[in-house]
């Protein structure tokens, strides 16, 4: 799915000294729920964006639902919460129910702290406590229109864990140079993995225990200097494309003595700037077409999106809350071994193995 790395992109072109971690699954869901409410300029350029089909309204979303209830191996879910002032079209209703399994909270406004204690409630739920905060009372104002959150949780063990016996502390080279000690996880015999070089490209394929795999990715020439390998990873990513994951998927496991971090952290982002990067503008905007969703006009003032990552020796855990929030108008906006050695920062996605699908996607620059 191009649109889950154009996204990564934007983010750690914004981000350039701090670790990434997105899920482009989760900005997918919570945004095509309001594209589901767009119409003409509005719609044309968030579906142009969010990479949905350009077949009919609702076989585009019909696709996204089933690309949604297709990923088995995350916990996927949304909710669509509106203004009790504002009436929605039934039609939305019935697609965001239907298709995207969302049910219509309403929002008492005049209650901003209970009501977004009643939001951040479900996210923490929702997110298994690893989010327990995606909004503030702030956001419940009279100027609200509604706010299309969405939730997704991946816990799973490796299919082949690491033995915790052979992780060590080890150099770390960060980006200005900087050598610090971070434990370093080691598989240094007997592991098989899918490997794949093409271009300046290095990926391999760490599988988890179900449908999903860790594609971890670096140069596929080590460099002499930490300079040059920060170049070389911006080519990375601007050369990996979804021919290469599917390929790297369905590749034979050939042999590797592996190397990485665990590490664990947590990100907060404003997506709204990626979206305009990438193309995204009316809906942004007074005269944004929200004419599916009510009556009432609205547009897109902001786009929060919160995750959490830790990845170990048994496995990984990897969750995320987007919260899309609107606004009425008049408001505010085989051979030898590979040797795979990650001591140095890297680009990593997690992905269904059935799809290709691009669910989470980071840069780790600092593991500590």
């Amino acid at each position: 799915m191009s649109y889950a790395l154009n996204l990564l992109r934007q983010v750690v072109a914004d981000k350039p000294q701090d670790n990434v971690f997105i899920s482009p699954i989760s900005v997918l869901a919570a945004m095509s729920m309001a594209t589901a409410g767009a119409d003409t300029q509005t719609e044309k350029e968030l579906r142009q964006a969010l990479g949905m089909s350009e077949g009919s309204y609702e076989d585009a979303h019909r696709a996204v639902g089933q690309l949604l209830r297709s990923l088995q191996s995350v916990k996927i879910a949304n909710r669509v919460w509106v203004n009790d002032r504002i009436a929605l079209m039934e039609d939305y209703r019935v697609l965001v129910d239907e298709i995207y399994n969302s049910k219509v909270s309403y929002l008492d406004v005049s209650d901003p702290q209970g009501e977004a204690g009643r939001v951040n409630a479900w996210c923490k739920r929702e997110t298994n406590e690893r989010i327990e905060s995606l909004i503030t009372p702030d956001h419940i104002n009279p100027d609200l229109a509604a706010i299309l959150t969405n939730a997704v949780v991946f816990k799973q063990n490796w299919k082949k864990q690491f033995d915790s016996k052979y992780t060590q502390d080890d150099d770390w080279t960060l980006p200005n140079g900087e050598r610090v000690e971070v434990p370093l996880m080691n598989k240094p015999f007997d592991f098989q993995a899918p490997v794949l070089r093409r271009g300046n490209v290095l990926g391999l394929a760490l599988e988890f225990e179900g449908d999903v795999s860790m594609i971890l990715l670096q140069p596929s020439v080590r460099a002499e200097t930490i300079e040059e390998h920060m170049s070389q990873l911006d080519q990375v990513l601007a050369e990996v494309d979804q021919p290469f994951i599917d390929q790297l998927l369905n590749r034979y496991s050939s042999d590797v003595i592996l190397a990485m971090p665990r590490w664990k952290s947590q990100s907060e982002y404003s997506m709204v700037p990626y979206f305009q990067g990438m193309g995204v503008e009316a809906a942004f905007q007074d005269g944004a077409d929200f004419s599916r969703m009510t009556d009432e006009a609205c547009y897109i003032s902001e786009i929060i999106h919160k995750t959490f990552i830790e990845v170990n020796e048994e496995g990984a855990e990897m969750v995320a809350a987007t919260a899309v929030v609107m606004t009425l108008e008049c408001a505010v906006v085989a051979a030898p071994p590979t040797i795979i050695r990650l001591d140095r920062p890297f680009i990593y996605l997690a992905v269904d193995n059935k799809t290709g699908t691009p669910l989470f996607a980071g840069r780790l620059l600092d593991p500590r």
